[in-house]
């Protein structure tokens, strides 16, 4: 698998029928880049979850989010993060990268692939419970990101603008369609 790796990084960027050799890592948006940042990520799960077994890395192409009940977990598991990254020769982004709560602070919550994760407290009927039964006191709600809400409504108000000469069924259709657009890809 490295030796594989090694080469696909080596192999260069073919565009517009010239060959750019690559010194080190992948193009932004190359088809080889979500691999490797899965493979990264896997790792990276791996290392965290074999100092502390109950957190979670979850990854989606290049994106992750590392999730644990206990904040102080957290805050621990940083310092391990940047020295796993160190190891294999990748910076932190410290600019993308965040540590947050999804129940408390004062920013609570999470973006991730285009969607705000956020707990709320609630009373005991209206709480999620953990695989065991038990009461979590707390209901997770997910919804679109507030830039993806802002960008959606701007598109819809330009097909609206666009469309003062149309009929009013064919501006219901034509809205119609970007709506059932997103609702079937989020």
């Amino acid at each position: 698998m490295r030796r594989q790796l090694k080469a696909w990084l080596k192999a260069g960027i073919m565009e517009d029928d010239r060959l750019s050799p690559t010194t080190a890592g992948t193009p932004q948006g190359g088809a080889l880049s979500p691999l490797v940042a899965l493979i990264a990520l896997h790792g990276l799960d791996e290392a965290i979850t074999q100092v502390y077994p109950q957190a979670r890395v979850i990854a989606y192409a290049d994106d992750g989010v590392g999730l644990h009940e206990d904040r102080l977990v957290l805050d621990q598991s940083q310092p391990l993060l940047m020295t796993w990254l160190a190891q294999i020769g990748l910076p932190l982004n410290e600019a993308k990268s965040c540590l947050t709560h999804t129940l408390e602070g004062g920013q609570p919550g999470v973006e991730c692939l285009g969607f705000h994760i956020r707990q709320y407290r609630v009373g005991k009927h209206q709480s999620g419970k953990r695989s065991n039964g038990q009461r979590l006191g707390c209901k997770t709600l997910i919804k679109p990101a507030k830039a993806n809400r802002k960008a959606h409504l701007a598109e819809l108000g330009g097909i609206m603008q666009r469309g003062t000469a149309l009929s009013q069924g064919a501006l219901i259709h034509q809205l119609n369609q970007k709506i059932r657009c997103c609702i079937r890809k989020p």
